[in-house]
């Protein structure tokens, strides 16, 4: 079977993004974890730091690869024989936002775009969000992979 991708900023990457992640992992064989970086874009965390939370967090994954790239999804896609991108949706604000790329990414790269709904439970769980939260000092048991809150080098 073909690679599929999950794509994405990841700043931080949130137990929402691992569960599109996780069962995504449940319907596809090859999975890679994208993280782009557009740097027109202000980020809390550096691209290492970034790169280090989702690569502790999918490690234990099989068929999960985790990797990075400065361009568009469709060229990164093109060069890397991916034919099919899976985008989670949270409400309908993300579903209109992910129509317009999907058509984009189907139009310019022939790419297929699988959508996976988000748990009711994760609905509301956004790397937005878990700013604010390590902002506020706040408990991030509930939005962040027990892998990067049990980090070493934690960038927070």
């Amino acid at each position: 079977m073909n690679e599929v991708m999950i794509t994405g900023s990841f700043d931080p990457i949130t137990l929402g993004h691992m569960d599109i992640i996780k069962r995504a992992a449940k319907m596809f064989d090859r999975i890679a974890v994208v993280m782009f970086i557009n740097p027109e874009k202000k980020y809390m965390f550096t691209s290492e730091q970034r790169l280090s939370m989702i690569k502790a967090s999918c490690e234990m994954l099989e068929g999960v690869r985790v990797d990075y790239s400065e361009g568009t999804v469709v060229d990164y896609a093109l060069r890397h024989g991916i034919k099919t991108i899976v985008r989670g949706v949270r409400n309908s604000k993300d579903y209109e936002y992910e129509r317009t790329m999907e058509s984009y990414n189907k139009m310019h790269g022939g790419l297929e775009t699988v959508f996976l709904f988000s748990n009711e439970d994760l609905k509301n769980c956004s790397s937005t969000v878990v700013r604010d939260i390590i902002e506020n000092k706040g408990d991030l048991d509930s939005v962040l992979p027990c892998e990067i809150i049990q980090m070493k080098e934690r960038p927070f």
